[in-house]
């Protein structure tokens, strides 16, 4: 059964009729040497063809029969069928593997998302003192428009910590259901007037739309045209595709995500393909295949951080010579299709009463110096102590505390309770280098009434600051 034969076709038959010739020669010379010196074969495995020249995994153990006499007479065996054994333990070294590449990642994730922090904290403090120098500069003096690129520049530097933020699945999240079919034929449409040496094809099945950050899908479609691109450095064809796939439990236990609908984008090229460790590897933060100078290595694994953030998860097939596809899986949503409207780039004033709490001097004095500059009675406090003790003052008035999220001694979970113990109702606006997903995510963080991430412009914590003061009073807390 196991081979295939019926008892009078295996009975004679020799081991070469059954194996590789390499099998049976390694077959012989262990029954010789059973045969020869009388000891077993404890378990070996190997490849054996059946009659319909499959090949399965099996396993032997044999000993010697002795006559009468003590001579051989002859050979008692076992042979197994583990072909489910086999595909037991591959499943579980793909698990195991994939396991250990999940654990790396997150690791780095946390390393990235620290560095993030801290430098989004830098370029807070140097975009501060920019937008008050810019305050006291006219639009048509020099020195404006070289503030004005420095600013540009420290918004640069902002995007490349959204990359690290997105990778360590800490970036900024703006849902809204869109098409994906719309979304690429959008991004492809803008890359390709940049890209005159590319021929972009589309081929679009997808019917089901998405819940996704459009921003950031935008940029892992981004990152892989470039690559796409840099691939092909004579020009030459890329195919976006899009499909509606469902992914049974079986299959989704292997890709590592839910079961359900999934609309799947493939990005695929003719250029130099990879070989399998280059694969491997290339969802890695900073490992890159690029001349020194032309990549950071974050392209990837930032793409990887959104996908996962988003509930999704990317594969790629390439092989040297032939090209490369990768492909992103995204969760199906029922949701009607939304818009984005973008906020207008206006500053807006006020004259209430606003506490500043952070840890950073040079944050703590920008952004008190800016609100007083856009009419606000702005009051400094360089922790979380200092401010319990503006507030405990019954005639200070404060309509709104800005609160940085992350501060020695204690937390802005901690401290917010304390300060509304002290101000029920307070209005309560958070900024930090992390986003408001990957700190204030959990259902126990206190109540709060807006988020910005650091760095922020003049104009965003002004809009901000007037949304907040201009919403409807919070409910009392239960």
């Amino acid at each position: 059964r196991i081979l295939g034969y019926t008892k009078r076709e295996l009975t004679g038959m020799s081991f070469r009729q059954y194996t590789s010739p390499g099998t049976a020669r390694r077959m012989y010379g262990l029954f010789n040497e059973m045969f020869r010196t009388g000891r077993p074969i404890r378990v070996t495995q190997y490849e054996a063809i059946r009659k319909d020249g499959r090949s399965i995994p099996v396993e032997c153990t044999a000993s010697l029969i002795r006559g009468p006499d003590g001579k051989p007479s002859g050979f008692r065996g076992l042979l197994r069928d583990v072909s489910e054994r086999t595909r037991v333990e591959e499943q579980l070294g793909r698990l195991e593997e994939r396991l250990l590449q999940s654990q790396k990642m997150e690791a780095l994730g946390t390393l990235a998302g620290g560095i993030a922090h801290d430098f989004n904290n830098i370029l807070m403090g140097i975009l501060g003192n920019i937008s008050l120098v810019l305050l006291d500069t006219g639009p048509s003096s020099n020195d404006h428009r070289r503030l004005k690129d420095a600013e540009k520049q420290v918004m640069s530097g902002s995007d490349l910590t959204r990359q690290l933020l997105n990778f360590a699945r800490g970036g900024k999240v703006e849902l809204a259901t869109v098409s994906m079919n719309r979304l690429v034929e959008e991004t492809a449409g803008l890359f390709g007037r940049t890209r005159k040496e590319l021929t972009l094809a589309t081929e679009f099945s997808a019917t089901r739309p998405v819940d996704v950050d459009p921003g950031q899908v935008e940029q892992v479609l981004v990152n892989l045209l470039m690559n796409a691109w840099q691939a092909m450095p004579g020009g030459g064809r890329v195919t976006l595709s899009t499909a509606d796939v469902s992914l049974d439990p079986g299959r989704s236990g292997d890709l590592g995500c839910s079961p359900g609908w999934y609309v799947r984008v493939t990005v695929a090229d003719e250029g130099t393909g990879m070989d399998p460790e280059t694969a491997r590897r290339v969802f890695d933060p900073f490992f890159t295949t690029r001349k020194k100078g032309r990549g950071t290595g974050l392209g990837l694994a930032s793409a990887y951080g959104v996908l996962k953030r988003h509930g999704g998860f990317m594969t790629v097939e390439s092989e040297p010579g032939r090209g490369s596809a990768f492909s992103f899986f995204l969760p199906a949503s029922s949701k009607p299709l939304t818009e984005r409207h973008a906020a207008p780039d206006t500053v807006s004033p006020g004259r209430e009463s606003i506490l500043v709490v952070d840890d950073e001097p040079s944050i703590l004095a920008g952004t008190t110096q800016l609100l007083i500059r856009l009419g606000y009675d702005a009051l400094a406090a360089g922790g979380p102590d200092e401010a319990l003790e503006i507030l405990s003052n019954p005639g200070r008035e404060v309509d709104l505390v800005l609160l940085d999220v992350v501060m020695p001694g204690m937390s802005a979970g901690e401290l917010i309770p304390r300060i509304l113990a002290i101000r029920p109702g307070l209005l309560i606006l958070l900024c930090s280098g992390y986003s408001e997903q990957w700190q204030m995510g959990g259902p126990a963080f206190p109540r709060y009434q807006g988020f910005l991430q650091k760095p922020f412009t003049l104009e965003a914590l002004s809009r901000k600051i007037r949304e907040v003061l201009s919403a409807p009073p919070p409910p009392p807390e239960a």
